[in-house]
């Protein structure tokens, strides 16, 4: 109970309290509010236009928040709060399976007090959902197989066959979470399953099946989805696959760190930071490691094809370090899932130092430290609510209704390149975002282009507001006054100003 309410206080603390930030938040969050608003739940849009990035798990859950806590930061980050408890839970049951409830309980308490995780379980991203549907796939299938099961050889066939269902539910909503990504979670599962000597007590002729019925399964929750969109939505295949498949697998077209120079830039300083504090765990893991990979490719073969939960939790964290590292997009939160696992391997590295240490050591490991550690991290999640930066939605908000508050009437608020799709969030519903490059990011729909919309602003009745940087905006300012508009600067966050154009003001003829 204590450790259910530690994991509960992380998740919730504070997890309103921080404005919606640009850009990932900005985006999840308006094409909640097109969902909420339009009530077509199952094309996500952004500003109107259709928004094929990532599908709806993460929308359907900030939307069911908004539903019961209204449109506010809450709403939109409770699922998440969700999502991260799940992932603690789950974590926990698999490590009862392996080595008892002891274990269980120090899994879910290293995942939640783990700096990555918790960090993650506040951003509006799709990571902690597929986070949550991998660990659920992981547990399902740990029960499915048996492993560390004691009660496993006295479960019934049906009771393993519910866990099979289980874990191809789990990985349909992983799909449904992030996509093709979750594969990279799940192949560690199938791997294990063929190399391994079923630690799942059962014969391969059942494990065959059962992973038959999770990927079938998997494929009809999962694709239904994308099949119901690429039925509606002409060229929405083509893109899905680029955008999900092989433009981050393969290529470069998204910009996302491509080159092998970059794994080491982003995914050893994640590691190493997300695990704090309790990364003095690691040379624990790191020696058990070491036995099983000197012995040589034959005894870590053999290794791998052992019953137990070592060889599952070897695989579930090579493997999909290793897609990643190999993949060309690369982003830090990539790599959340990855903490599962670890959080795992700590929690047994933390009871074996419990068993092992001396008094002093044990006195630093009582409940009374964990409660301190909880306490420590929720002070430290309220304190970084409070920071506020140029990506802080919330504050921009504030500062334009001030710049806006004499114009009278309709007022059109035109992002220039910077993203800043929560302002709908925050009041300004007639909000459009357009772009000055030639070669915009290869959204399905790509932004209007700024030209258009200074042409369509020199021929509406309603006001005009254009946010951009400070040198951007001096160069528009020009433009729109060579084009017959009297255009006010006024400073807002950071590097920003919105030049506000009023209805009604153009310069005299002779300007031009």
């Amino acid at each position: 109970m204590l450790t259910a309410a530690a994991v509960l206080l992380l998740a919730l603390a504070f997890q309103g309290s921080r404005g919606i930030w640009e850009p990932d938040e900005g985006f999840y969050t308006n094409v909640t509010l097109g969902m909420l608003h339009s009530g077509d739940w199952l094309l996500p849009r952004l500003n109107g236009a259709p928004f094929l990035d990532k599908p709806p798990l993460t929308y359907w859950g900030m939307a069911a928040g908004m539903v019961l806590l209204g449109e506010n930061e809450w709403g939109a980050r409770l699922f998440h709060a969700l999502w991260f408890v799940i992932a603690a839970f789950a974590a926990g049951a698999a490590a009862r399976c392996f080595w008892g409830p002891r274990s269980g309980r120090l899994a879910s308490l290293v995942f939640a007090t783990s700096l990555a995780p918790l960090v993650a379980g506040n951003i509006l991203t799709p990571d902690m959902p597929l986070t949550a549907m991998g660990t659920l796939l992981f547990l399902f299938y740990v029960k499915a197989q048996g492993i560390g099961d004691r009660q496993a050889e006295a479960a019934s066939p049906d009771r393993r066959w519910a866990w099979w269902i289980a874990a191809g539910a789990a990985a349909g909503l992983g799909l449904l979470a992030k996509g093709p990504a979750l594969i990279v979670f799940a192949a560690p599962l199938a791997v294990h399953a063929v190399i391994g000597s079923t630690a799942a007590r059962g014969d391969r002729r059942t494990a065959w099946a059962g992973l038959f019925t999770l990927g079938a399964l998997a494929a009809g929750i999962g694709l239904s989805w994308y099949a119901v969109l690429f039925h509606s939505v002409p060229g929405a295949f083509r893109y899905v696959l680029d955008n999900q498949v092989t433009g981050r697998l393969l290529t470069a077209t998204y910009a996302r760190n491509a080159g092998a120079e970059n794994s080491l830039l982003y995914y050893p300083p994640v590691l190493i930071a997300g695990a704090l504090p309790w990364i003095f765990l690691w040379p624990w893991i790191g020696r058990a490691a070491a036995r099983v990979i000197l012995r040589g490719p034959r005894e870590m073969t053999r290794f791998l094809a052992a019953p137990g939960p070592g060889p599952l939790l070897a695989l579930a964290t090579a493997i999909p370090l290793g897609i990643l590292c190999f993949a060309s997009s690369k982003l830090p939160l990539y790599a959340l899932p990855l903490f599962v696992p670890l959080a795992i391997l700590e929690a047994r590295a933390l009871e074996h130092l419990v068993e092992t240490a001396r008094a002093p050591w044990r006195r630093m490991l009582h409940p009374a430290a964990a409660a301190l550690l909880v306490v420590a991290l929720i002070s430290a999640k309220g304190a970084g609510a409070r920071i506020t930066g140029d990506n802080d939605t919330r504050s921009l908000a504030h500062s334009l209704g001030a710049a806006l508050a004499h114009i009278t009437g309709p007022v059109k608020v035109i992002s220039v390149d910077t993203k800043r799709n929560a302002l709908p969030f925050y009041g300004f519903s007639n909000f459009l975002w357009v772009s000055s490059k030639t070669d915009p990011y290869p959204f399905f729909v790509e932004p209007t282009s700024l030209r258009d919309e200074v042409d369509e602003a020199t021929r509406s009745v309603e006001g005009h507001a254009f946010l951009c940087t400070r040198r951007s905006g001096e160069k528009l300012a020009r433009d729109l006054r060579e084009r017959g508009m009297d255009c006010v600067t006024r400073p807002l966050t950071g590097d920003e100003v919105v030049l506000v154009c009023p209805p009604g003001h153009p310069l005299r003829a002779s300007a031009s």
